[in-house]
Parts: C-alpha cells; structure tokens; sequence
C-alpha cells in the first residue's frame, strides 16, 4: 500500500524527478538527498523505515529542495504497479529510474531455503525490472531519461561464489537488464547504464574486518556514497547521452 508522508509540497512540474528505491538508509538515502539538495525533486522509496524516510525528506525540504516518501516493496509487482499510479497522481511525469534495492546474503548455497534464495533473487533483480517496466511509459513521454541500475564490483566477471550464489546471480542479472534495455530505449533518449560499487562503508564494519579488507583494495579504503554519487552524477548529465549499456566499477580496484 502507498503511504506518503504527510504535509509535503506538491513537486513543481519544471524540476526533473527522480524515483530512488530503497532510500530511506544508506547508498539510497545519501543519493537521494545529494539529488534533492542539487535540484531534482526526489521521490524517495521505502518498505519499512518510514521515520528514516521521513527524516531525509525533511532535510531535503529544509535545504530548499522537495522530496515525497512512497512506500512500495519493489518486489512485488502490484505495489509497484501503484507505486507509480501515485507518481502519476502526484507528479505526472518522472525522468530518472535508480534501482538500488538491493539486499545482501552470505551463506553457502546448501544452506540457503528457497525463501531465501526468492527474497534475494526478487528484491534486487526482479525489483529492477518491475520499476523499468512500470517507469518506461514516463521517461518516453518525457523524452529523456536514465535508468541507473546498482549491482555489485566485479559483476562483469564473475565466477563461482558459493556462499554468495543467489545475491550474484540477480547481480548479473541487473547488469545484463541494463544492457539489453539500453539497446531498446537509445531511441527514446532513455540511456541506461550501471554502477558496480565495491566495499562501501555502512558505519558498521568492526575494525578488524576494515583492517583486513583493506589490505585486499589496491586503493587501501573502503568506499563512500560520495564515491558511487561522483559517478551517479556524471551518468546523469545531458551530456552523457552518448553513455548507455555500460558499467562503471566503483571499487577502489578490489577483485580485479
């Protein structure tokens, strides 16, 4: 069921809008704050951290941006079929897509249940593809637009990874949805294209796995959203047109 937060502004219809999913926390939140603080109007999606999404709406709004929370499961297709019924109702057009819902497992494959293995495989592949569907009819009308999948570092080679099986497979999958829509969509100026983040500090990792992977990343860091957010604006541009069906590593050089 849709739920925006109460007591937003109705978004201007000149401003380019943009649809970020899972951004109540994280990549999600800094991406959609960084956008609105920059101009666009932000619709910011959610499934369980309303206070969260509350929260960054609020502080777009205070830095003179606009921002609306919807709350949707991307992986079921009829939330997000009234998902963008609402985006419809509200703002009658959107330009930019950011799939990046995303959850991670760890576990070896023959311990993983089927449920699992759906809820993973669902929310970060078939959640991509429901949103492209359900987003096209919009960013066509518009008559331009950029789809920004979020898929993970070394995506373009991967090999065996058994205690991360289901998470890789709709990694890929993601990747090999950008490419095949970026084919089809050159046409309606709608470019699509992929981020491969690497290791990005969440505020979470102990000191001793920091002290450990780091020894593993030529660049001797972990990421920031400041680093997938560089490369988020620069797909961005209009300028950037000429860029579809490709996918940039942010990664510091890890599993190369």
């Amino acid at each position: 069921m849709i739920q925006p937060v109460a007591d937003q502004n109705k978004i201007a219809p000149s401003s380019k809008i943009a649809l970020v999913t899972g951004a109540s926390r994280g990549i999600g939140r800094e991406v959609a704050v960084h956008l609105g603080k920059c101009g666009y109007a932000v619709v910011i999606n959610y499934k369980d951290h309303g206070p969260e999404a509350e929260a960054a709406v609020t502080e777009i709004n205070k830095a003179g941006g606009q921002a609306i929370a919807l709350q949707a499961d991307v992986s079921v297709l009829e939330e997000v079929a009234s998902l963008f019924q609402h985006i419809v109702k509200e703002f009658e057009e959107l330009h930019i897509i950011i799939n990046n819902v995303g959850p991670y497992l760890f576990r070896s494959i023959l311990d993983t249940d089927p449920v699992e293995w759906d809820h993973i495989i669902r929310s970060n592949l078939y959640s991509s593809y429901y949103c492209c569907f359900h987003g096209f009819p919009l960013l066509k009308a518009a008559g331009w637009g950029r789809i920004i999948n979020m898929s993970c570092a070394a995506v373009q080679y991967m090999q065996a990874e058994p205690k991360r099986t289901p998470y890789r497979i709709a990694k890929t999958g993601v990747l090999l949805l950008a490419r095949s829509l970026a084919t089809e969509l050159a046409r309606y100026n709608i470019t699509v294209n992929t981020i491969a983040p690497g290791i990005v500090d969440n505020g979470a990792y102990s000191e001793e796995f920091r002290a450990k992977i780091v020894e593993d990343i030529p660049v001797r860091r972990l990421g920031t959203a400041t680093d997938v957010i560089q490369v988020l604006d620069f797909l961005l541009q209009p300028q950037s047109d000429y860029i579809t069906g490709t996918c940039i590593e942010v990664a510091g050089g890890w599993r190369l």
